[in-house]
């Protein structure tokens, strides 16, 4: 069984002792990378697969990297749990291995894997210190799951292991060709995509934001619905579902046109995204985008929209709002608030839901570099993100938490409630959420920062005190920095 390509040949090897020879050599040269620490790649039994591997595939085992006919890396499956389609991967490569010739051995090694294996998912074991291989494995688009600490012992030493990985489905978009692959990376977010095929997403809805600024005051295009159509008489902004073969931008293009008849240019910038079940069940995500019309001459059809207008960001009224827009404006302006004069009569039936937050690809390097620091100096964990989203009956959005676990802290970034559902008591059940899951990952104390226009009072009920406070914000505004004893 073997893939090639014009540079390098990869071939599955028995594990027969004139292979295992040759692996060895190279692992015992010192001259050498590893995606363990070599002492401990040095120390794996190759003769002996471990018991997670079925008798019947321990054929497969070993991948052997040649070049030119000279043998400069290996593979080794670490575990193969065939059953769930899942196999562990490390790696060793001759020092003189260019980053090119390894990623070309990687395609090789997952070809081969995906393809011909039939496996669905493939994790690659890396040590958390070695920059080198989280530099490959993001190129190769895996994602960080995370570390996995003291996870094997070898030699009487205790290792972590970082845990990148991809799926079956990830791996088709990646390797797409031609037209195709153009479509998925126009605009520079295919990342989103792969990332909502990792959460088992594949229906996505573009949204545009057109955002127009006169004398400082900024306005934003609003779309009324057709009577007879969908939310009659609700306000959104300029949307659609993302067709088959249709990047992102090419469906804002698209949608902008059709609803509008603006055409947009290539300068778009990702704003937020969310999730939403149908009444059928099916799980569709949002993608919201700024976006900038080339001319601000607005034609809508009459059909699909009654009438559209430019409305001042703070004059917003809620009562004409499409509900999915109160949440992406909300998100793109935190201070937006929505006055109400009085509490509308509802039962406030909600439900909190903790989800896996977007992962941006600078977020993801920031965690990363940061990670590499604080284990390089400490032996810390990587910084643990969540996001806790609260939903209504009709599967809104109402509401959220978003907070970092970071070295025994919870620090909450963000905590917003619709002023509909303020004052029922869903605020204090999303803080009362994050901390239950800090204590859970052994967090001891828990953080915030509240400015002084905000509910200072809400954190002190819940037993919050002012720790410190910051001064020069414009507006002559504070921000107060509060601390709460997480007790287990």
């Amino acid at each position: 069984m073997s893939a090639q390509n014009t540079q390098i040949q990869v071939t599955v090897r028995r594990s027969v002792p004139s292979d295992t020879q040759q692996i060895e050599a190279l692992i015992h040269s010192g001259d050498v990378k590893t995606s363990l620490p070599r002492s401990a790649y040095a120390a794996l039994d190759l003769r002996t697969p471990s018991p997670d591997f079925p008798i019947a595939r321990r054929e497969d085992r070993q991948y052997v990297v040649e070049k030119n006919g000279e043998v400069i890396g290996h593979f080794l499956l670490w575990s193969l749990y065939e059953r769930h389609q899942h196999a562990e991967v490390v790696c060793a490569f001759s020092a003189k291995t260019s980053e090119r010739d390894m990623k070309e051995a990687f395609d090789a090694v997952l070809d081969i894997l995906f393809r011909q294996l039939q496996l669905h998912k493939v994790s690659f074991l890396v040590h958390p210190s070695f920059l080198f291989f989280f530099t490959v494995a993001q190129h190769l688009s895996f994602l960080l799951e995370g570390t996995l600490r003291q996870e094997f012992a070898l030699n009487g030493e205790w290792y972590d292991i970082a845990v990148f990985s991809q799926i079956a489905k990830e791996r088709e978009l990646f390797t797409l060709e031609g037209a195709q692959r153009i479509a998925a990376v126009e605009g520079g977010y295919d990342w989103l995509i792969r990332q909502a095929a990792y959460d088992n997403i594949h229906v996505g809805v573009v949204r545009a934001i057109l955002l127009r600024i006169d004398k400082d005051k900024i306005h934003v295009l609003l779309l009324k619905k057709s009577t007879g159509s969908p939310f009659s008489g609700l306000e959104e902004a300029p949307g659609s579902k993302v067709l088959d073969g249709e990047s992102l931008f090419q469906a804002l293009k698209r949608a902008v046109k059709e609803q509008t008849d603006l055409e947009i240019s290539k300068e778009i910038h990702y704003l937020t995204c969310f999730d939403f079940t149908t009444d059928t069940g099916q799980r569709i995500r949002e993608f919201v985008f700024r976006v900038k019309p080339m001319t601000w001459d607005v034609h809508i059809k009459p059909e699909d929209h009654e009438s559209f207008d430019w409305i001042l960001l703070q004059d917003l009224p809620s009562s004409h709002l499409h509900p999915d827009l109160v949440h992406i404006l909300s998100s793109y302006s935190p201070t937006l608030a929505y006055e109400t004069e009085e509490m509308p009569v509802h039962e406030h039936e909600a439900a909190i839901e903790l989800v896996r937050p977007s992962s941006l690809q600078l977020e993801e390097t920031l965690l990363i570099g940061h990670h590499l620091d604080a284990y390089a100096a400490k032996g810390l964990s990587m910084i643990d993100p969540i996001g806790l989203i609260l939903r209504d009956s009709a599967n809104r959005i109402v509401g959220g938490l978003g907070a970092d676990l970071a070295y025994g802290c919870l620090f909450v970034r963000r905590i917003w409630v619709d002023p509909n559902w303020r004052r029922v008591g869903w605020g204090k059940k999303l803080m009362a959420r994050a901390e239950s899951i800090a204590r859970e990952k052994g967090c001891t104390f828990a953080i915030g920062n509240v400015m002084d226009w905000e509910d200072i009072p809400f954190f002190q009920k819940i037993g919050y005190s002012i720790e410190s406070q910051y001064t020069g914000y414009l507006g002559a505004s504070r921000q107060f920095r509060f601390r709460k004893e997480l007790l287990h």
